[in-house]
């Protein structure tokens, strides 16, 4: 019964708030988030360049060394597909377990 009569008086109360108070909040809120960094940002900032440019020569490398021993430039030369047998996968004779 009190529940009741208050639920009455909540929902009969009306609340105004003074012009642009959503902008004024987001604009609040906004400013505030502006002040933090994160740390991981900064540390991803800091080290990509380095990281970036050391695997793009490792990638030149590889890429040199796959064409230096297969002699062409394929997807199988690069994935190593092109030393697997066809028939590796269709064999019977091996036994699973």
């Amino acid at each position: 019964m009190e529940n009741k009569h208050l639920h009455e008086i909540l929902s009969e109360q009306q609340y105004s708030f003074k012009p642009y108070f959503a902008e004024r909040v987001i604009a609040k809120i906004e400013e505030g988030a502006q002040g933090i960094v994160s740390p991981f940002k900064s540390v991803l900032d800091f080290l990509f360049p380095k990281i970036s440019g050391i695997a793009l020569v490792a990638s030149i490398v590889l890429l040199v060394i796959s064409i230096n021993s297969t002699g062409s430039f394929d997807f199988d030369s690069l994935t190593g597909l092109n030393t697997l047998e066809e028939n590796v996968f269709y064999q019977d004779d091996i036994e699973l377990f």
